[in-house]
């Protein structure tokens, strides 16, 4: 149990890095050590959940390591069934991470495919999921916003619905809460001409008007917001047109 345990804080190490700005030193074979770490844990849940004496002691242990800096789960403490979604919490940790290099982003959401083949729930919504929850970060707006236009070692049709959604998240988010209507929209233009910019950016910019939202606003507010962008296409297309031509 004393090694359970010890692998187990070696975990929540994993994990608190994967928070951190030393995540940007990471490569590939440390992603991969990390994940690891992941699994073996997620290995150790199965072989304990059905042993409650033993959960009860390691999770009165685990909440000491815990009590160290920054080795909570958000507001939470670890406990052995959290641990059986290890490898979800370490993605989530990464994808939120706006020092995590570019050169390992389309590993992370390679994971996610992963998770999903495994669980049988779609990889896509649950990178949605995670990474949205920090859209509202102001820290983390323009992390999503670069990676959004970066590529993503998907398919094509697949990298555009994950960036649209997020887009549109994103621009939902930002149009309807800003107390500043003029200094928003004027952002948000900036935003939209930076994808546009990129490879398929005005095919992705017009999928967010068409693309449910599954966000919490009011459907009023998205409606205003699917009208900005469709006044800014109106505005610009022929200008990205013409430059895609040349």
């Amino acid at each position: 149990m004393n090694e359970i345990v010890k692998n187990a804080q070696s975990f929540i190490e994993v994990l608190q890095n994967s928070r951190a700005i030393d995540v940007k030193y990471w490569d590939s074979i440390g992603l991969q050590r990390a994940l690891q770490w992941a699994k073996y844990c997620e290995e150790v849940y199965i072989k304990l959940k059905d042993k409650p004496k033993a959960v009860e002691q390691i999770n009165k242990k685990l909440k000491l390591i815990c009590c160290l800096p920054g080795a909570s789960i958000g507001d939470d403490i670890i406990s052995v069934q959290d641990l059986s979604q290890s490898q979800r919490l370490l993605l989530k940790n990464l994808i939120q991470n706006r020092y995590l290099p570019s050169c390992l982003f389309g590993e992370v959401l390679e994971q996610y495919t992963h998770l999903a083949e495994d669980s049988g729930s779609s990889g896509f919504d649950q990178v949605i999921q995670d990474a949205s929850e920090c859209i509202q970060a102001k820290s983390s707006q323009m992390y999503l916003h670069q990676n959004m236009r970066e590529n993503f070692q998907m398919k094509e049709e697949h990298s555009d619905i994950l960036n649209a959604r997020l887009l549109k998240r994103f621009l939902v988010h930002h149009h309807s809460n800003s107390p500043c209507t003029q200094k928003s929209n004027e952002y948000l233009e900036q935003v939209l001409h930076s994808v546009a910019s990129q490879p398929r950016g005005m095919r992705m910019i017009a999928m967010t008007i068409s693309m449910p939202t599954e966000t919490d606003e009011a459907r009023l507010q998205v409606t205003a917001c699917e009208q900005f962008v469709f006044d800014w296409i109106k505005k610009n297309k022929a200008k990205y047109i013409l430059q895609q031509r040349e």
